[in-house]
């Protein structure tokens, strides 16, 4: 009886000691049996163990050396990698360089109508474009109150009877002196004129005459007249009337009658000629 369990006993032994050797075999071989008990029970954990020992034996790859056949892969694979985060980071460089030239884009709505808006007339140097010998015939020659020979338009006059606003310069032998501007106010009502309040296309200009003469014609008519050299200061005004497509004039009283008129078009026009006859004869402010 004794025989018999001590016989059990060692069996027993022998067999438990045989499924550990199987089981230490299989969890410390290589791997490379895939018929042990272990690799069929627990596929995916023998699974996720090899995956483990092969990147630990990828980490180890180093460079060959000279004569001796190696794998880079690990090397290569870093390669790749470094490749691709510069290829990431250049990029990402180009996107904000976009990003940034979007963001620099002014974006402001034009206001078309503003830019349409008409604006006051400022003094330009427009080339000529007309010749003196263009522009003489519609201009004729008198002796002014001033005892100078002047170049005046055609259609006006120098007196007193009529309601007058003109350029005229004087004439030194065809080299002219100063511009200027005459104006002439005739009516049945004296208005004691203070200044002149010139609107042309819609924008007020203003001139401060010195000198102003005043009288009275008959038994009920009363002029006021003014003949002024036209300076610097006045170049905006001189260069609006004489460009005008739309103008008319107050004479503005210090006693509140005021007198206004439209200017007409042979007006303007004659204030466009004259300016352009003075110049092409050399004349400037």
């Amino acid at each position: 009886m004794k025989k018999l369990l001590s016989f059990v006993l060692i069996s027993a032994f022998a067999v438990s000691f045989t499924g550990f050797n199987s089981y230490a075999a299989c969890q410390g071989g290589n791997g490379d049996d895939l018929d042990t008990p272990i690799k069929r029970l627990y596929p995916d954990r023998v699974a996720a163990e090899q995956q483990k020992k092969a990147e630990k034996k990828k980490k180890k790859v180093k460079p060959c050396k000279s004569g001796k056949e190696c794998e880079y892969y690990v090397m290569y694979h870093e390669l790749l990698e470094e490749q691709a985060e510069q290829q990431q980071k250049a990029q990402q460089s180009l996107d904000m360089a976009e990003l940034d030239s979007l963001l620099n884009i002014d974006y402001t709505i034009v206001d078309y109508a503003e830019l349409r808006k008409p604006k006051p007339l400022k003094w330009l140097d427009d080339p000529l474009k007309e010749s003196a010998a263009d522009l003489r015939p519609y201009f004729k020659s008198l002796r002014s109150e001033l005892g100078k020979d002047c170049l005046i338009p055609n259609d006006v006059t120098m007196g007193h009877s009529d309601n007058q606003i003109y350029f005229y310069f004087d004439d030194n032998g065809g080299t002219p002196s100063a511009l200027r501007l005459r104006t002439q106010y005739y009516a049945d009502d004296p208005i004691n004129m203070s200044y002149l309040k010139f609107v042309v296309n819609g924008f007020d200009y203003y001139f401060y005459p010195t000198s102003i003469q005043a009288g009275k014609q008959g038994s009920r008519m009363y002029w006021e007249t003014f003949d002024n050299e036209l300076r610097e200061t006045d170049k905006d005004l001189i260069y609006a009337l004489s460009h005008a497509t739309d103008a008319s004039v107050t004479f503005v009283s210090s006693a509140g009658i005021n007198h206004a008129m439209n200017l007409t078009k042979s007006q303007i026009t004659d204030f466009y000629r004259a300016l352009e006859l003075y110049r092409n004869l050399g004349g400037k402010f």
